[in-house]
């Protein structure tokens, strides 16, 4: 055999005991030998590669039934971080995020959205003292991504439609300038799906929906978020529910974001959606009755995308902290009732991120681009 074959051949063998260690470990040196099907010295010299440079850590003992404690090798999720922003109409939430996509360490700052040079100057400022305050090598930072609730321009250069922050276009500019870190633009609610397929490896197909204050979604397809040059991962808020119906920010009559956000729902109400969760759960018969109204419009509206686009669907933001398995099973038999297809098979997931799943997105794809490099994802 060739040199350079025997050298491809190590080099998938080291990837692979890589990878285990992602996907499966912590794990003894035992069972990266029988998983991996390599000899224990060719064991020894890739674990020595791997901790040397910080990819993995050792993390105390496992207990075998004769001999010695083994040493236990552990993936470090700490050895590259990722940064993730979004900037929202009141405030700006920042987040350090590792490798398996927790969050290290968060802030927020109540800063209110002008489309201005010292807007961005001061926010700028501030994210730049939460990166410091990490304490981390400038190399081990994968970069900085910031999501808006707009969408964003064909060239991924501009925010080009965000009514709710601005009627004028900005820039990545904007902001890279105050950086040396690379800073990406994305939609916030095409984040929130990015997040929540990454915790959901079961999902293939469907929509998200961001029930946040204001209405958001996304469509998954085989396992990606689709991202089309004008309309983001589309625009399911702006579906209209009820023709000639309430005002929509956007201009419109009737949009699902009148009915199915938030604010709509704490208009509903009359009062905020902790005081109604609080009725909800203590069974008063008038919050009952607005979360059943509520449950029937977000019904109507899932019903209405899943005769285009079947799939599952994951209930994401703020709302999501709050529902529970006996709401989404009310909801899916409320789907089930409108669908003309009532055989057609999918699931309702409440979302892992709640409201900080855009933000966790962000984050997550400078980590996903990381983990491709690195052979550890697909």
């Amino acid at each position: 055999m060739s040199s350079a074959a025997i050298s491809d051949i190590n080099q998938i063998n080291f990837q692979n005991v890589y990878q285990l260690l992602y996907q499966e470990g912590p794990l003894t040196q035992q069972d990266i030998c029988r998983l991996a099907n390599i000899s224990r010295p060719t064991a020894t010299q890739y674990l020595r590669q791997l901790l040397q440079a910080n990819k993995i850590y050792t993390g105390g003992k496992h207990k075998e039934a004769y001999g010695r404690p083994a040493c236990l090798y552990c993936f470090n999720p700490n050895a590259r971080i990722s940064i993730g922003v979004e900037v929202m109409v009141n405030k700006v939430k920042i987040a350090a995020v590792n490798l398996l996509g927790k969050i290290e360490k968060r802030e927020t700052i109540h800063l209110a959205f002008i489309n201005s040079d010292s807007y961005f100057q001061h926010a700028s400022s501030w994210i730049k003292l939460f990166m410091d305050s990490l304490n981390m090598p400038f190399e081990n930072i994968l970069g900085l991504t910031i999501s808006f609730q707009g969408i964003v321009s064909r060239d991924n250069e501009h925010v080009s439609f965000s009514k709710l922050l601005t009627n004028a276009p900005f820039s990545k500019s904007d902001f890279s300038k105050y950086f040396d870190s690379p800073v990406s633009l994305v939609h916030d609610a095409e984040m929130g799906a990015v997040a929540e397929i990454w915790h959901y490896r079961q999902i293939t197909n469907g929509i998200y929906l961001s029930l946040n204050p204001y209405l958001g979604s996304g469509i998954i397809v085989n396992r990606t978020v689709v991202h089309t040059p004008d309309l983001s991962s589309g625009a399911i808020e702006h579906m209209i529910l009820h023709e000639n119906g309430e005002l929509c920010y956007c201009g419109k009559k009737g949009c699902a974001d009148s009915y199915c956000s938030v604010n709509a729902l704490e208009r509903s109400a009359g009062k905020g959606i902790d005081t109604l969760f609080e009725g909800i759960r203590n069974g008063l018969s008038e919050d009952n009755h607005t979360w059943e109204n509520y449950l029937w419009e977000l019904a109507a509206l899932i019903d209405n995308v899943r005769m285009v686009f079947p799939g599952d669907v994951i209930l994401g933001g703020l709302l999501s902290q709050y529902m529970c398995e006996d709401d989404t099973a009310r909801l899916k038999s409320m789907i089930k009732q409108l669908s003309a297809f009532k055989d057609v098979p999918f699931d309702i997931y409440i979302g892992h991120y709640g409201s900080d799943a855009s933000l966790v997105g962000s984050a997550l794809m400078k980590i996903s681009e990381y983990c491709q490099k690195e052979g550890l994802k697909s």
